[in-house]
């Protein structure tokens, strides 16, 4: 096999290496303004927020480029939930559905916490925050073992000898005052 040797001008060589210097931030611009400008969170309503319910969630954002895109779930739009960071105390989420911890212990001031962030930008965030309500009717288990007991009790410290004439003088007086 013969090598085939492309022979061009210095002129062409030249106008190509332009071409890719230039083209290379005209690239990144273009991804620039498909990153994350501000993510909006909204949850379709719910009237009770009580361990083990869930919520249904759902995000809107706002690109650099001025695009808004949304999920499925709330706005009804295309976006995947695998584009965010998605961090939550007092209760589990996957696909747009929050779910609040049935284990009331875990849930710190009876509220839940979710935090949304840019995959590819955690500070291009945003928090939100659900306090439960207790509207729906909640069941309190009062089996299981008993806890431990506390230590005896010791003796107290002697007393002094009082006469028993004044106490009772006391008390007399104070029966009459109240």
């Amino acid at each position: 096999m013969k090598d085939i040797h492309l022979k061009l001008s210095p002129l062409i060589k030249y106008c190509i290496v332009i071409l890719l210097l230039l083209g290379l931030p005209i690239l990144g611009y273009a991804q620039k303004k498909k990153d994350i400008k501000t993510i909006e969170v909204s949850t379709k309503d719910f009237s009770d927020l009580s361990p083990g319910n869930q919520i249904i969630v759902g995000a809107k954002v706002i690109t650099h480029g001025g695009k808004e895109k949304s999920t499925k779930t709330v706005y009804g739009g295309k976006m995947g939930w695998n584009k965010f960071n998605v961090h939550v105390t007092g209760g589990t989420f996957s696909n747009g559905i929050l779910t609040v911890e049935s284990d009331l212990l875990k849930i710190r001031d009876h509220v839940v916490m979710l935090v949304i962030s840019d995959t590819k930008n955690e500070k291009t965030s945003v928090t939100k925050t659900f306090k439960l309500n207790f509207k729906s009717p909640q069941t309190c288990r009062t089996n299981g073992k008993t806890g431990d007991e506390g230590k005896d009790g010791e003796d107290g410290l002697d007393g002094k000898k009082t006469d028993i004439q004044n106490i009772s003088d006391m008390i007399i007086m104070n029966t009459f005052t109240r």
